[in-house]
């Protein structure tokens, strides 16, 4: 973790594979060492070449390989099974309501639309997308793909840094298909999101105990994208990368949306 002001032991138990550690000149963020590609467990799966001009080109090649990395899907899998009471607190509620019942399925979404961000965000004028437009095209996506699975309902579970994202979904869902909804969560800041770009300091305002809510419920989203029979990732974003990692552990498709104003989404 890169935020010194949330413990690592508010997030997670210590296991005997997964322990807190003082930071070292091999930190990686977003990253691996590099020479992890020299262990036989690290060897990344051949998969085929996604198609240019998804929100998948946008994750660098260093993620890309994470991907698709035992070691990496190892990991995700081992921090999950690590999350403390206070992440339980916000993910266990949201488990509870997945779809388990013959011939649904559970579909995830991340929508990232930068809730008036500046900075960094600001700046990167190609991270900028029509929240409706991304909204429709992500919710028409994911019917084409229940259809074919012949799926006659489910759930839908959407973490957004815009409020206005789960309340569409939910007023737009099919008959069938239910939107899991949070039943605790915290106020969002009036710009960007609590825990942003490195440095940013929205969430100066917040105490010790709301800055270790506000990351538990962020770690808990992260891990719920994980758990689904299909994510949909229409624009990039690094909040989703082990999200991708969990749901390619278990050989899940990932759905990435072609750049702009196309309703296209690609399969990896």
């Amino acid at each position: 973790m890169d935020y010194d002001d949330v413990k690592w032991r508010e997030l997670f138990h210590d296991t005997e594979t997964i322990k807190d550690g003082p930071r070292t000149s091999e930190f990686h963020g977003n990253g691996f060492p590099q020479d992890w590609h020299l262990n036989t467990t690290s060897l990344v799966s051949s998969r085929p070449p996604i198609c240019p001009g998804t929100a998948h080109d946008r994750y660098d090649s260093v993620q890309r390989q994470l991907f698709h990395m035992p070691i990496a899907h190892s990991i995700a899998k081992r921090l999950g099974e690590s999350l403390t009471p206070l992440v339980l607190s916000y993910l266990l509620p949201l488990r509870r309501q997945y779809s388990t019942e013959t011939n649904t399925l559970h579909l995830c979404a991340h929508v990232r639309e930068g809730n008036n961000e500046i900075g960094d965000w600001k700046d990167k004028t190609w991270r900028h997308v029509d929240i409706l437009h991304t909204s429709n095209s992500t919710l028409r996506s994911m019917m084409t793909f229940a259809k074919s699975r012949g799926a006659m309902g489910g759930t839908i579970f959407v973490a957004s840094d815009n409020n206005n994202v789960r309340p569409w979904f939910e007023q737009h869902a099919p008959t069938g298909w239910k939107v899991v909804i949070p039943t605790k969560a915290l106020p969002r800041p009036e710009a960007g999101v609590w825990f942003g770009e490195h440095g940013s300091k929205t969430n100066h305002v917040l105490n010790t105990t709301q800055k270790n809510e506000a990351m538990a419920e962020a770690v808990s989203d992260v891990f719920a994208l994980g758990e689904c029979d299909g994510l949909w990732i229409p624009n990039y974003s690094s909040f989703t990368l082990l999200s991708i990692i969990l749901v390619q552990a278990d050989n899940t498709s990932v759905f990435f949306k072609y750049h702009g104003l196309s309703d296209v989404f690609v399969e990896m």
